[in-house]
């Protein structure tokens, strides 16, 4: 299940600097946000598709699709967390707050839509 996590969390690595230092002053945040959603839903999308070749992981996955998006939330959230308060020593509810924004709600978006494609993707358990 924490496979499905993995092209999220590395996109988001790339995203997460690309919107910082480029992309959202140059097109404002919410289109970088836009941007960001459609890079997660693909890399969802090929997560899954890739998934599809090892049998075992697929079968996880889609014998408990929910629970694949939900490990990959807590996998991304570990992640930025960890990143926000320990690499850049930013206070966690500072660094959440951004959810409060348009773009923020736009990339919780995203991550919902990222969490849930798992359950699309396999249909009903």
């Amino acid at each position: 299940m924490i496979l499905y996590g993995l092209p999220l969390c590395l996109l988001y690595l790339g995203t997460g600097l690309l919107r910082t230092l480029w992309l959202d002053a140059r097109v404002g945040a919410p289109i970088g946000a836009l941007v960001e959603l459609a890079g997660f839903l693909a890399a969802g999308v090929v997560g899954l598709g890739l998934t599809q070749r090892w049998r075992m992981v697929a079968s996880r996955i889609g014998d408990q699709p929910l629970q694949a998006g939900l490990v990959a939330l807590l996998l991304f959230f570990s992640l930025d967390a960890s990143i926000a308060a320990g690499l850049c020593g930013v206070p966690l509810t500072a660094h959440f707050s951004r959810f409060t924004t348009m773009a923020g709600a736009i990339q919780l978006l995203g991550l919902a839509a990222y969490a849930v494609l798992p359950r699309l993707w396999y249909g009903p358990a």
